[in-house]
């Protein structure tokens, strides 16, 4: 049996999700933290009605009045931190901690930050729905990088907010925005998504002696009958944030009978491709090491198996096995088999 082999067999960090123009629509009403962040994804998509409906009142008399506000903005870039709860019943609402980066018309940014107060989801007299609504709030320019202009607590005498994980933030929002087709598509409920999970590494690049830390983020992102799939964040210790992209080879398998498919004439590494989503992955933060199992059918006796681990800063594939044969037994070969040393 043949197998070809290239070098340099790395995961690839990928570009982020191209920006287009024009913002993506988003219109979410499920907790006070998306309210903001719908809020002002209408202000810069220009949809300025959309924007006054989130208020409990109108914070404008018209919309003509409340978008000259808002005519010398470009682009806004908004982060939002844990918000807060208090009161009961009737009285139930959130302080909501933002910052927002806005560019002007010129170029220039400035960096704004506050708090909203947002009422609780209620029901009024007639039995009617009420949703989370912006009831106030203020947001005053600051001197500081929008990642470290998040208030500590809303209001001079306020209680201390809650911890905010912006790397997660941001993750789980590169997430949801380049990953909706593939992983949100097929609608499992919310509550049977696992939370992302963390893993802290530390590492030594080939550059420099000096021990540095990177993070990896794992997001479940859809399942089948027997196969369930994940995708990967990695941010650096600048908070610099990035999806991975696993490596794997491309093969040629020929059979003895096509029909049957039972017996192997050869396998070919023919070329090498990157994956975003692993299938029926693991990772080990002992070991630093990513695996990941692909059955091809649900009895199991034809799969891909991989192996990644992480070192200089990269996950770079050091082991690849197939079992391609589909005679019942569980039989794998060997494709790759490189150092897998740290």
């Amino acid at each position: 049996m043949r197998h070809r082999l290239w070098p340099a067999l790395f995961c690839l960090l990928a570009a982020p999700p191209a920006l287009s123009q024009e913002a993506a629509y988003v219109d979410d009403r499920s907790s006070p933290a998306a309210l903001i962040k719908s809020l002002y994804n209408a202000i810069d998509r220009g949809e300025h009605a959309r924007a006054m409906s989130y208020f409990a009142e109108r914070p404008a008399e018209t919309v003509e009045a409340f978008a000259a506000t808002f005519s010398d903005t470009g682009r806004m870039r908004l982060v939002t931190g844990s918000p807060l709860a208090g009161g009961e019943g009737d009285e139930r609402r959130f302080d909501v901690p933002l910052a927002v980066a806005i560019e002007s018309e010129d170029g220039e940014t400035r960096v704004l930050a506050g708090c909203y107060d947002v009422l609780d989801q209620a029901t009024d007299g007639a039995g009617n729905f009420v949703p989370y609504r912006i009831s106030g709030g203020l947001i005053e320019p600051v001197e500081a990088a929008l990642e470290d202009a998040l208030p500590v607590r809303c209001g001079a005498d306020g209680p201390d907010l809650p911890a905010t994980d912006l790397v997660l933030q941001r993750a789980r929002s590169m997430f949801e925005t380049g990953f909706a087709e593939t992983c949100l598509r097929d609608h499992i409920p919310q509550e049977e998504r696992p939370d992302p999970e963390s893993f802290a590494i530390e590492f030594r690049p080939t550059y420099d002696s000096e021990m540095q830390q990177a993070r990896l983020l794992r997001f479940f992102c859809t399942r089948g009958a027997y196969n369930e799939f994940h995708v990967h964040f990695l941010a650096d210790g600048s908070g610099e944030l990035m999806p991975v992209n696993f490596v794997v080879p491309e093969l040629d398998i020929r059979y003895e009978d096509e029909e049957t498919m039972e017996t192997v004439r050869s396998i070919d590494v023919i070329g090498y491709t990157a994956r975003p989503e692993l299938v029926n992955s693991e990772y080990d933060p002992e070991t630093l090491t990513m695996t990941a199992h692909s059955r091809w059918r649900g009895v199991g006796d034809a799969s891909a198996s991989g192996k990644w681990i992480f070192r200089s800063g990269a996950f770079t594939l050091v082991r690849y096995d197939v079992d391609a044969t589909l005679d019942g037994e569980i039989n794998p070969e060997t494709i790759i088999q490189l150092i897998d040393g740290p």
